[in-house]
Formats: C-alpha cells, sequence, structure tokens
C-alpha cells in the first residue's frame, strides 16, 4: 500500500475551510472595524485559553488558524480551518459556556478582536448587515454539524471515506496526495479503518493509487455506486469554501 508525506496543511484546509463573510458583506463588517482591535499572531499560538470562557469574537483578515479537538485516549481531530474572512468565537458569542474544542493559529496572522460588550452594546444593535452574518455563520456551522453526525452514526466507514475523496478530487484535479494518518485525523476514524476502506474501493475498481495519490477512476460511476445511495446526506452538503451571497 503506497503512503504519501503527510499534506495536512494543503489539502485539509481546502476540504474543511470554516464558512467565510462574503464579498458583499465585507462592507458592513469594515464599517465596524474601527471598535475592535487588531491582533498580529506568530505560529502555533492559543486563541483562547483552555476552560475559560471566549471573551469576544475575531474577525480573520490573514493568516490561518485551526480549530480541533482531541479525545481522552489522545485521538485528535481537525473540525475547522479558519481563513481569511472567517470568524473565530461566534459560537461561544451566543452561548455563555467554555469551549469544548481548542483553536491556534496555523500560520503568522491577523485579526480583529470584538469584545463581547462591543459586540452586544455596539456592533449588534447598530449593525443588521453583520447581525444577519453572524446568524449565517451558525446557521453554515449547525448545517455542517447535522451532516456530519448523520455520516458518523449512518454510513458506512467506506462511503464517508468515499464521501471526502470525491470532494478533495474536485479541489485537486483528481490528484489527492494525503497519508492514511491524515484522512483518519480528519474523518475521526482510526488508520486501520482508512486503509480497509480504500482497499474496498480499490476492489471496486473506483480508485487507483500510484505515487502522486489517490485518483478516482470513473467519477460518475464513483458518485452512482459509493454517493447516490446517500443522496439526501450528500445533496445536504454544503459547499464550505463560501458562504451566503
Amino acid at each position: 500500500m503506497v503512503e504519501w508525506r503527510s499534506v495536512m496543511t494543503s489539502l485539509l484546509p481546502l476540504a474543511r475551510l470554516a464558512p467565510h463573510v462574503s464579498n458583499a458583506e465585507l462592507t458592513a463588517w469594515e464599517k465596524v472595524f474601527p471598535l475592535g482591535q487588531e491582533v498580529q499572531w506568530e505560529p502555533n499560538k492559543t486563541v483562547f485559553p483552555p476552560k475559560r470562557k471566549v471573551l469576544g469574537l475575531h474577525f480573520v483578515l490573514s493568516g490561518r488558524f485551526r480549530c480541533y479537538s482531541v479525545t481522552q485516549d489522545g485521538k485528535q481531530r481537525t473540525l475547522w480551518i479558519m481563513h481569511e474572512h472567517s470568524l473565530i468565537g461566534d459560537v461561544a458569542l451566543f452561548n455563555d459556556t467554555v469551549p469544548i474544542y481548542l483553536m491556534e493559529s496555523e500560520t503568522a496572522a491577523r485579526t480583529i478582536f470584538f469584545s463581547r460588550k462591543v459586540l452586544w452594546e455596539r456592533v449588534i444593535p447598530n449593525s443588521p448587515e453583520v447581525a444577519l452574518c453572524l446568524l449565517k455563520m451558525l446557521a453554515l456551522k449547525v448545517r455542517w454539524q447535522s451532516s456530519d453526525a448523520y455520516a458518523q452514526n449512518f454510513l458506512p466507514s467506506w462511503k464517508r471515506l468515499g464521501s471526502f475523496l470525491f470532494d478533495a478530487s474536485e479541489a485537486h484535479k483528481n490528484n489527492i496526495a494525503i497519508s492514511h494518518a491524515d484522512m483518519a485525523e480528519f474523518l475521526g476514524m482510526h488508520r486501520v479503518t482508512v486503509t480497509k476502506a480504500l482497499a474496498r474501493l480499490r476492489r471496486m475498481g473506483l480508485i487507483y493509487m500510484d505515487q502522486r495519490g489517490i485518483h478516482i477512476v470513473d467519477k460518475q460511476r464513483f458518485f452512482s455506486e459509493v454517493l447516490e445511495e446517500s443522496d439526501d446526506a450528500v445533496s445536504s452538503r454544503p459547499t464550505w469554501t463560501s458562504s451566503f451571497e
């Protein structure tokens, strides 16, 4: 079995970019930027301290952040990649509890930070466009969580992996160079489960593997045999690389 160099930083961000503010919505946000404070980030810095309530919201100007969770047995899973014009802390803004996920900068980055007080007293009451944008971001995230929960509870592992490969092939021109370990981390599976699922798809004649990565033989047939049976779940999968326009 071919095993490729880990390309977490190039493939997974494209697979699970967080929803972001659209160009149409950006103007409204730029008007309230003076109410916030610009923050400079070095790579690998924690955004919100563990086991402490979130104090506000970050609007990402540049760079990339990773939202992930770690189980008690040490298994890690990437949930979101926050990028330019993404929001960090929007869920906690409406839920006054300690975050259950970890967030850290992956690259050098810049954000605009709005305190909870400023958001509730000055931004949201006076900027309905920003308030509506916040609700849209939450709706997209809830939609993804529902889709992900459906996949984990009702789809077999080889179909979940197939869905990931299909989406990744679209973004990477059918040249999916990623290690088994990274796929397992992304999907919340054991590595051996990923290996078995790939073997099944290869036996079905749906994929082939070489030194460049994983390739889908026939996308129409792949969709029909792997995804079409769970059409309701597939049709409800959001496109995470764009927000509402």
